[in-house]
This record gives C-alpha cells, structure tokens and sequence, in this order.
C-alpha cells in the first residue's frame, strides 16, 4: 500500500486535469495489447471507463481541488466513480464460481463471461434515455438510483446459492449488474457535463478538467483497493460471500442519488424535450453516418476494431495458473494489484513523456513489442523460466506489470486518436458511438478466443502444447493488424498530435 500511496502523491502534484467526458469504473489490464490475460484480473474487454484516461495525459493547467462545485456535490459524485472502481472486487469471484462451482470448461467460461460486457457496447443509448424521457420527475438522479438497485440486486443474487443455480442465471445477475454500473456511469458524466456548463466562472474549462481528474482518481483509488483485497476474500470467505460485500456497494450510488440537487424538468420541458429529439434525430443519425463512413474516421476506426477483436487467451492461461502451477485466488488478487498500479502508473509516465509523440508512432512500437511480449508466457509454460531460476509467482507479476505498462501507452493515443476524429457538432454522439464500437470489439475478442480455445481443444490449461499453440495463435493473430498501421492510421505529419 505504500506504494499506492506514492503514485496517489504523484496524481495530486501533477495537476492532472481531462479535456474529455470521462467514463471511469475499472483499471484496464494488459491482455488486449498481446491477446492475453487472467479473467477476472481485468483484461482485453469494454473500455468501461477508460476514455478518462487519454485526458489524464492532456491539459495540464490548474489546481486539482480548484472545481467550482460545492463540496456536497463534488463528494457525490467522486463517491460515484470510487464505487464504480471498487465493485471490480467481485470480477475474480465470478470467474472462480463459474470455474469451480459450475464446473465450466475454458472455451465455455470465455463464452459466457464475454456477454457481461454487452451493456458498456450501447453507452449512447443510455445518454439518449436519459436526456430525453425524465422517470419520475427527473432526468439524472431517478436514473442513477435505478442504476445502484439494479447493480445492487445483481451482485446480491449471486450471493445467495439457491437464487443462482447454474452458470446462465450467474451470467444474467451479473450483466444486470453491469448494466447498472454503465448506466451510472452515463448519467454521471452527465451530471459532471451539466454542473460544469452551468458554471459562471472564467475557468469552467480549468474546473470541468479538474472535476473530472477527481473523478477518475477516485475510479482507479477503487480499483485498486479492490484488487488488493480480492483475493483474501476469495480465500477467507469464498467468493459467493466476497458477491454479499460488493452487493453493498452499488447502494452508496443509490443513496448519493437521493442527495443529488436535481430541479425537475419544467411541464414544457417534459412535453416537448422527446419530440424535439425526434426531430432532431434524422440530422443526428444522417451527420453521425456521413461522418463514420468518411475515409478519414473509418480507416482509423477499422484498424482499431481489428485490433481490439483480435482473440485472446486469458480464459485458458487462468486454468493453467490455477490448476497446474495452483495460484490461490489470493496470489491472483496480488497479480490484480500488480496490474492496477502499474496501469496507473502507466498513465503518469505515458502523460510526462510521451504526450508529444505522434500516436502512430506509438501505436506501431508498442504493436512490434507486443509479438514477442505476447509470447513470454512460453517460457512458463514449458519450464524455461524454472530452468532460469525465476520463480512462477515473480514471472507472473513482472510480466504483468510490463504488459501493463505497454498496455497504457498503446490505449492512450487511440483513445485521443479516436476523440480527434469527431467533427464539430457531434462530437459527444460520436466519439460514444467510437467507444462503444469499440466495446463490441473487446466482446468479440473473448468470443473469438473462446472459439479458438474450442477448436485447439484447449479444456483446462493442462496440456502444455495445446495452450502453447492457443497463446501463440493469438499472438500472432493480434500481431497482424500492426501491419495495416501504415495504410489505415494517418501519417504523423497528417494527424493531430497526441
């Protein structure tokens, strides 16, 4: 933990501050860089609430506390992006059930939980229901407290074994659960958008940048902290129990919502705020179109969706950690842990060094790095790093932490990439519209590693020529679009500098 308390040392002194809409829950892992990772421990996926990230690496300007909000409010909704961080507690619970108690293969356990993230890839939808049909009354806080019961009700009912009986009824609990959080999630950034236009000072931008760096932190303290007790949980309680702990947490975000100071929409607003909608809408949807279709956004945005669909591993590398080197869930929340800070690390050395470098530029490094980090778990698997006298548990933890790091630096500048991209007018529609495309891809890249884990005929991580050749494959696989950087990325000296 003292560590943690550093890097929080370094986030504060180094004024970090967004310039765009922020949508933070968990710390990415490393796993979507090198096709693999450790389910549970985060990993190639949804963004979630990565799009604050590239922020955290831009504007540099003012004080970190320096909000314009009322204390009240700022603690409401930093509250909100904690309890999104920290409700990351139960990712490696579910996995151990679905593995242990429902006894589910590694092809099937990637199938399934790759359904948990379908609720981050329709993001807009939300911001569209929620801006234009108020529920009960209000537009913001009726919304975020459904969003904390449905969260909550979806972890409860895990919790309780005779609710949840088999795999499918887990899956379900879980992705009403998720679908929870990207819902507060939205209506969060909302709220942050609202306060900060509705802001009179001189330096809304300053403040709009400084609430959403709090913000952001407040996610990845979460995030953090819950890695760092997951896996004694696991060990000490079980992981049903470790899902009546987490339960608890989305209710905060329902309580917060119920002291949020939200003036109802006016009767005319009420009336006439959907049908204008609607007939604004077609312009939306024709401008929206234009724009992703332009050779401009659909090269970039082709070039990222293969690559984020790139299949992974990680569901089998989890077995052979657990079964054959047996890795008990607290060593595994240690490498949670691992992972959580180095990302957030990551994202300090990625904003105080490389903010200047043109993200093509990255983006080919890290994607020529990535093919032979991709591959180091070889040297686990066949015994070479014994026969080096690196031990299983340091290899697993320094290995995470570099994919990490490597994972920071190339996700950063798509993210600022993608933001570039949005024309003037609909900037907000599309760049939700960009990351939930990309979402998609990160489903797609666990279904079509379940696949392959299917036909390799990899079961449980047992057999160490199977998963060699599984890790392998999707190294490679994930290795080729790096060479469609040139014809499908704009050159340097052509796109916005990162």
């Amino acid at each position: 933990m003292l560590f943690l308390g550093v890097i929080l040392i370094l986030c504060l002194s180094s004024n970090v501050s967004f310039q765009l809409q922020p949508t933070l829950s968990y710390v990415k892992s490393k796993s979507w860089v090198v096709g693999r990772g450790v389910p549970g421990l985060g990993g190639r996926g949804c963004v979630e609430d990565r799009e604050g990230d590239a922020d955290a690496a831009g504007d540099q300007t003012g004080g970190l506390f320096d909000t314009g909000l009322s204390t009240p409010i700022l603690a409401s909704i930093t509250s909100i992006y904690f309890i999104q961080g920290a409700l990351s507690l139960s990712r490696l619970a579910t996995t151990y059930i679905l593995k242990d108690e429902f006894h589910l293969d590694a092809s099937s356990l990637a199938f399934l939980t790759g359904i948990i993230s379908i609720p981050w890839t329709i993001k807009p939808f939300y911001g569209f229901l929620t801006d234009t049909i108020p529920l009960f009354g209000y537009r913001r806080k009726s919304y975020l407290f459904l969003a904390g019961i449905l969260s909550s009700l979806g972890q409860y009912a895990v919790s309780q074994t005779w609710l949840v009986t088999s795999a499918p009824i887990l899956i379900f609990a879980v992705t009403l659960s998720s679908l929870g959080i990207a819902m507060s999630d939205v209506v969060a950034d909302s709220i942050v958008v609202e306060r900060t236009r509705s802001s009179s000072t001189s330096t809304t931008s300053t403040s709009s940048g400084n609430i959403q760096s709090l913000c952001w932190l407040s996610a990845s303290v979460g995030g953090i902290i819950a890695a760092f007790y997951s896996g004694s949980l696991i060990t000490s309680l079980g992981p049903r129990a470790v899902f009546s702990i987490s339960s608890a947490l989305p209710l905060v975000v329902a309580a917060v919502a119920v002291l949020i100071d939200e003036p109802p929409p006016s009767p005319q607003q009420q009336h006439h705020s959907p049908q204008q909608q609607q007939r604004q809408m077609p312009a939306q949807l024709a401008l929206l179109q234009k724009a992703i279709l332009s050779p401009s956004i659909l090269f970039p945005l082709s070039w990222i969706f293969l690559w984020q669909a790139s299949p992974n591993s990680e569901t089998a590398f989890f077995f052979y950690l657990t079964d054959t080197l047996k890795f008990t869930p607290e060593i595994l929340g240690n490498v949670k842990l691992v992972t959580a800070v180095s990302g957030l690390f990551g994202i300090l050395v990625y904003r105080n060094f490389l903010t200047q470098v043109p993200a093509k530029k990255i983006l080919k490094f890290c994607g020529y790095v990535s093919l032979p980090l991709g591959l180091t778990p070889l040297l686990l698997i066949n015994g070479i790093s014994e026969k080096l006298h690196i031990s299983s548990q340091m290899f697993v933890y320094s290995d995470s932490a570099i994919l990490t790091l490597l994972g920071e630096f190339a996700f950063l500048p798509i993210l600022v990439l993608a933001s570039s991209l949005c024309p003037v007018g609909i900037e907000g529609t599309l760049f939700a519209t960009l990351m939930s495309i990309f979402n998609f891809a990160g489903v797609l890249s666990g279904e079509f590693g379940a696949a392959l884990t299917k036909i390799l005929g990899v079961v449980d991580g047992s057999d160490p020529g199977k998963l060699s050749t599984l890790i392998f494959t999707c190294s490679i696989l994930g290795f080729l679009p790096v060479l469609l950087v040139d014809k499908l990325l704009p050159d340097d000296g052509d796109e916005q500098i990162v």
